[in-house]
Formats: C-alpha cells, structure tokens, sequence
C-alpha cells in the first residue's frame, strides 16, 4: 500500500460526526509535508522555468528613455474692472490644459506622429528624416524598400506600388509625405510604415505624456517615455513650445476683448465730452464770463473732489459688501472671490495679497499630495490636515475683508460730512462763477476719464500685437543618454516566487 493510499484509508475511517479535531489534524498536516518533501523536485522545476522565463523576458526587453522639461508659468495681478485675460486662471486646471488635445494636436502635426514605424520605432529619429500627415490621411499599412533601379518603392498593404522616389527626396504617400534620414535603412528587410487616425495619435500622446507639478510654485514638470531618445526630448520640447503658443493665443485674445470694450467706452464718452463742452461755452457766452473768481473755483474743485472720493468709496464699500456675501457660504468659498481680493492690493484687503499666497501653497500641495496615481486619499490625515489649513485660511480671508469694509465706511462718513461742510460754504459764492467752475469742472472731469481709457486702449492694443504668453521654460529637455533604469533583479525574484507557488 504506497502512502497516497494511506492517506485515504485516513480519511475514510475518520469519524463524519466527530469533524477534524486538532488531534487527527496534525498527521494529515504531515502527510502533506511528507508528499512536498517527495516531490521536491517539482518545485524546483517549476521555480526554474520560472526564472528563465522571467530572465528571457528581461533580455528581450526594448531599453526606454525618459526626457523631462520643467517650466514655471509666471501669474501677473489683473487691474480693477479691466480684466487679467488668463492670469487668474486657477494654476491647478493648467495642468489638465496642457494635456487637452489642443496643446497635443500640434505636436503630432510638427513630428508626424501619426506616420510610425511597425517594427523599427526605437529607430524612428535615425530612419526618418521630416514628416508630414495631413488631418484627413486615411490610415493604412504600408512598406517601403529599394527597386530594382535605385529608387524608394512605396507599397500598399495589398502589394500595389503607391509612389516611386529617389530615396533622397520626398516620399509621397496617400495623405502623407517624409523624408529618409537614412537611406542605407532601406538596404535590408522592408521598412514596414502604418498611417493612424489623427485622433487616436493625439489620445495615444496624451497617454504617454505625464504633467505633474515642479517642487517650487508655479512649476510644472512634464516627462515623456520612448524606445527612441530623440522622440523622447522631441515630444517634451514640442509640449512646451505649443503649451507657449497656446498661452500666447490666449493672452493676445484677453488684450483683443480689452481693446474692443474700450473701444465702445471711448465711443459713448465721446458725445458726454462734446456735451459737456458745449455747456461750458454757451453758459460763458451768456453770462458773458471770461474768468471765473478764484475762489469759486477753489470751493468747486473741493466739492468734486469730494464727491469724486466719495463715489470711490462707494463703489469700494459695494465691492466689498459683494465680497462678504459671497464669503456667507463658510470657508469652503469659491476661489474665485480669493481672486478678487488678491486683485485689490493692499488699500482696501492688506492681509488679501498674504493670504491668497498662503491659500495657493496650501492648495498646490494639496495637488501634490493626491494628484499622482499612488497619492494620497481624501481620508488620509495629512490631506485633512491641509484642508484644515486651507479652511483656516480662507476664514481669514473674510475676517480681512470685513475689517476693510468696516474700515471703508468710516471713511465714507468723513467725506459725507466734509462735503456738507464746503457745499454750505458754496452757497456764498456768487450763482454764476459757482456754475460755470462746476460746467469746467465736469468738462475736466469726463476729459480725464477720456484720456485714461485712450492710454489702456493704445497698451491693449500693444498686448495684442507682442503677447508671447505666461510660460517660460527653465530647463528645456536634453536628448537623454543612458536608459531607463531595468527592473531586472525586481523580475526575476517575483518570477522565481510565482514559479515556486506554481509548483507548491
């Protein structure tokens, strides 16, 4: 009876009532071990194959290159009431801009990434020279090798001749055209080409690319991985010059809208200007004025003044109420009234400008802390610490606006009760100067107003014409020289576990 046989005979008389109690456990426990022990030698087989399976893996394994670009994307403070085109764009969202097919579409047009190569990609940049894919290329499989005259023979996938080139020019195909970096490609196997889908390549693009933010604020990484190093460098490179140029489009677009609502300022201002003007002239001729009293115009110019600051005050006191109720909602308000109180300076928030820095570290390293795929959850205790902080900060961020609200009226009773004051002592003054100042006055006024828009109109207009954008690229991506780092004794040791447990 061989020990197989038993080890049934075991548990056949084994009581069914009695169930496997830790006395009658233990030899079948045994038993077990003794079969390991027997047969040994399977396991080690199978911890073997494993092993060469994972090391033949390991040599066949294409070497990868990783080029890296780091930018930093300056953010300039918007004026009141003009706008700042994209700099109050949250720097958090340019992160999936860069990766919007906008930005990518133009760097598969530039390196023709919808031409590859089949079997000879880590190749690509030492065989292909400048390629060329219009967007309606239709895609397809294609070979390219030498004919019997010289010339570069350009085949379908069914066989059929396409074009025809000296292997130093232009090779044409349907919807497509490149050049040979390397003629001497063509002296082997065929070179074997596929045309893909615009779209797919730019959904392939953005699969490769990883955007991640730099170490410091406003930095932003991008990294790109290829068999080829040249395309590694190429790709990132060309990821940062049309992230520019997209840049570039928006400010020269923001400067646009700028100069057109200008424009129709100036446009209704230019009939008050006439209007106001004219009242000038026609009372002087009337009243047959030349020169109004030097103190009229002494008092006039204090009352507007005055009136002037006070409408100041009361659009800063409507701004701020604004403000307020727009902070009502608790701390968890939108950025977006964060922006305006960056945007006033120090006059009216002093602790604004501070705070609205602190909130954006707080929130980068927020992004920094969940944004990778191995990042921290929403429920980890070092994000609920941050987000405490945040809370804490934008808290902050309304009590300032508060104390400059309450700090807005007290001025706006000041001057409400200084222009009482001089329009008491206006009264004494003659009708007719006290008029024809408050006529100039106005004229003035208007003028003014005029001549400020003219200089933000011709300033937007020279923003539109030389806008290069926001980003500056601080270390452009060099052609990597060695590969990436192998896995190999990583591989080889979760081969020899996997071919162990396989033969357990």
């Amino acid at each position: 009876m061989t020990r197989d046989d038993e080890l049934k005979q075991i548990k056949g008389t084994a009581s069914p009532d009695s169930g496997r109690t830790a006395h009658s456990a233990l030899p079948e426990a045994w038993e077990y071990v003794a079969v390991l022990r027997r047969r040994w030698w399977i396991i080690a087989l199978a911890g073997a194959v494993a092993l060469g399976g994972a090391w033949w893996m390991e040599q066949g394994k294409i070497p990868t290159y990783t080029a890296e670009v780091l930018w930093e994307r300056h953010r300039e403070e918007p004026l009141i009431g003009m706008g700042g085109g994209g700099a109050s764009a949250d720097f958090a969202a340019q992160l999936e801009v860069i990766r919007t097919r906008g930005v990518m579409s133009a760097v598969v047009d530039s390196l023709g990434l919808q031409l590859r190569l089949r079997d000879r990609e880590p190749e690509r940049s030492r065989i292909l020279g400048r390629v060329e894919v219009d967007e309606p290329a239709v895609p397809g499989s294609f070979s390219l090798s030498l004919g019997g005259n010289g010339m570069a023979v350009l085949r379908n996938s069914e066989g059929h001749t396409v074009a025809s080139s000296h292997p130093d020019g232009w090779i044409e195909g349907p919807g497509f055209r490149f050049q040979l970096a390397d003629a001497s490609a063509l002296n082997g196997e065929p070179l074997r080409l596929s045309v893909q889908d615009r779209q797919a390549a730019i959904q392939r693009l953005r699969g490769q690319v990883r955007v991640e933010p730099g170490r410091g604020a406003n930095l932003i990484r991008i990294s790109h991985t290829s068999p080829d190093p040249v395309m590694a460098a190429a790709v990132v490179n060309g990821v940062a010059v049309s992230y520019q140029e997209h840049r570039g489009r928006a400010g020269r677009e923001a400067a646009s809208r700028r100069r057109q609502a200008i424009a129709q300022q100036l446009a209704g201002l230019a009939d008050s200007l006439e209007g106001a003007q004219s009242r000038v002239v026609d009372y002087q001729r009337n009243a047959q004025l030349m020169d109004p009293g030097q103190e009229g115009n002494h008092v006039m110019g204090i009352v507007l003044q005055t009136e002037n600051e006070l409408r100041t005050l009361r659009f800063q006191e409507g701004l701020l109420v604004s403000m307020t109720e727009g902070l009502e909602g608790g701390a968890d308000a939108g950025d977006e009234v964060f922006n305006q109180v960056l945007s006033l300076g120090g006059g009216l928030v002093p602790a604004g400008p501070a705070l609205h820095q602190r909130l954006q570290e707080l929130q980068l390293e927020r992004s920094r802390m969940t944004a990778s795929r191995f990042g921290r959850t929403e429920g980890d205790p070092e994000v609920e610490v941050v987000d405490s902080l945040i809370r804490s900060t934008k808290n902050q961020m309304r009590s300032a606006v508060e104390q400059g609200l309450a700090h807005v009226r007290v001025q706006m009773e000041g001057a409400e009760e200084r222009l009482a004051e001089m329009r008491t002592a206006m009264g004494a003054i003659p009708g007719t100067t006290a008029e024809l100042a408050q006529l100039r006055q106005q004229a003035d006024a208007v003028q003014g107003v005029v001549n400020s828009l003219v200089n933000r109109y011709y300033e937007a207009q020279i923003t539109e014409e030389v806008e290069v954008g926001d980003v500056v690229v601080l270390d452009p991506a060099p052609v990597p020289l060695s590969p990436d780092r192998a896995q190999t004794q990583l591989v080889l040791m979760m081969g020899l576990l996997s071919g162990l447990m396989v033969g357990v």
